[in-house]
């Protein structure tokens, strides 16, 4: 059997869109070598959750009946993530972080929305739970937004600087702070605001964490 060959560096051009989140249809697209040895070449290299959305999100972009196939897919998959983390989470049930984590999330976070959402008061709290994303969810710390929820009488600047000693995330990643103006609760005493945390990254993060929940949820009721 003859093999082509491929003249320069070619094939370092292509790990090098794998590793920026093209997929293999579309560096085969943009190169004009067949999608089966671009796989060859780059099949080492492991993408993120975000580049596996951000392809999926680029082919439901597209038109007609390709478009309803392609987020049937994406639908379809976000179900096969949930099924499988929540298989998955039982390796990781010796771990209390992942126990607390998850059974934080099952009272306090968001089940709709499309992303992961933590909400409350409690600074220890929070950090428990970024600590539990750091460890399962996140792929880096850049993934984080920080939101407030203040009342007329904060100091919004204070305010942010103590979130950020809390939880460690940068002011350029907080959000625009939401005040309550006519809001009373909290007047002498410590009482700091509400603190969402949000992961960027969307539906994929979503179906893991509510797959985890699914999974610890069913093995502690089997216990009980």
């Amino acid at each position: 059997m003859n093999y082509r060959k491929y003249k320069g560096n070619r094939k370092d051009d292509a790990r090098g869109f794998r590793k920026n989140g093209y997929s293999l249809g579309e560096i085969s697209e943009k190169m004009g070598i067949p999608k089966g040895t671009v796989g060859n070449w780059v099949r080492d290299i492991k993408i993120t959750i975000s580049q596996k959305e951000a392809i999926l999100k680029r082919k439901k972009n597209g038109t007609g009946k390709s478009s309803k196939m392609h987020w049937q897919y994406f639908r379809d998959d976000m179900e096969k993530i949930k099924k499988i983390c929540s298989v998955e989470c039982l390796k990781y049930l010796d771990d209390e972080l992942f126990i607390c984590g998850t059974m934080l999330y099952w009272g306090e976070g968001s089940k709709r929305g499309g992303r992961v959402e933590f909400t409350n008061t409690d600074g220890e709290m929070i950090k428990i739970f970024i600590n539990f994303l750091k460890r399962y969810i996140i792929d880096n710390d850049n993934e984080l937004r920080l939101r407030l929820s203040l009342h007329s009488y904060h100091d919004i600047d204070s305010e942010k600087n103590y979130w950020r000693k809390v939880t460690h995330i940068p002011i350029e990643q907080f959000t625009k702070v939401f005040i309550k103006k006519h809001g009373k609760r909290g007047i002498g005493r410590e009482y700091h605001g509400v603190c969402h945390i949000r992961v960027i990254g969307g539906k994929r993060k979503l179906s893991r964490m509510l797959g985890f929940v699914d999974g610890v949820k069913k093995y502690l009721l089997t216990k009980s």
